[in-house]
């Protein structure tokens, strides 16, 4: 009876069986590292201000004890920043970039389970709209020759992105729902 289904609506079991596939928090990396986004900011703040404290309290010592003049001091108070705000970017960038690695693996490892050894994106590339970014044409492509490794993730969830809105906006022909499905049985089989 489930076959019978199947073969009377396949666009709305296409669009069942994408939701399956694709529709899990875990795969959602923009969610996931804005969480991780204010840490990392916070971070570089607090390096950067650490960094001025140091530069300036040597002015100041240096100013208490009367080897820097109050003029001197006013403009190394402010010449100061701009090492402590370089080296607060950088501790920022790396702080970032060291919090969404963990959570960039973790993704990886989802879609590689979702994708198996022969690829399970390519069976919805019909369903791509034509004006669509090259990279996501790419990441299909890729994932048809079971190369997840050399996939970029952006491009990946774009593409997956790219057909949730198709499917929501305009759901396919039922010729081209059955050949995505074709595809997707054959794929399992």
């Amino acid at each position: 009876m489930a076959g019978r289904r199947e073969r009377r609506n396949p666009r709305r079991e296409v669009a069942r069986r994408f939701r399956r596939d694709y529709d899990d928090p875990r795969l959602d990396l923009e969610a996931q590292v804005a969480q991780e986004r204010p840490k990392a900011l916070l971070f570089g703040i607090a390096v950067a201000l650490g960094v001025y404290a140091v530069l300036f309290g040597l002015v100041y010592v240096a100013w208490m004890q009367g080897r820097v003049e109050t003029a001197v001091l006013a403009k190394l108070s402010w010449i100061i920043m701009v090492p402590g705000l370089m080296i607060g970017a950088g501790a920022w960038l790396i702080n970032r970039s060291r919090r969404e690695y963990p959570i960039r693996q973790a993704v990886r490892a989802e879609l590689a389970r979702i994708e198996g050894k022969r690829g399970r994106l390519w069976c919805y590339t019909p369903l791509l709209p034509e004006k669509v970014e090259p990279g996501f044409k790419r990441a299909c492509q890729l994932s048809r020759e079971g190369k997840l490794d050399k996939i970029d993730l952006e491009d990946y969830l774009g593409a997956v992105a790219a057909i949730r809105r198709r499917l929501q906006e305009d759901p396919p022909s039922t010729e081209l729902a059955e050949e995505v499905l074709q595809c997707l049985e054959g794929e399992a089989a």
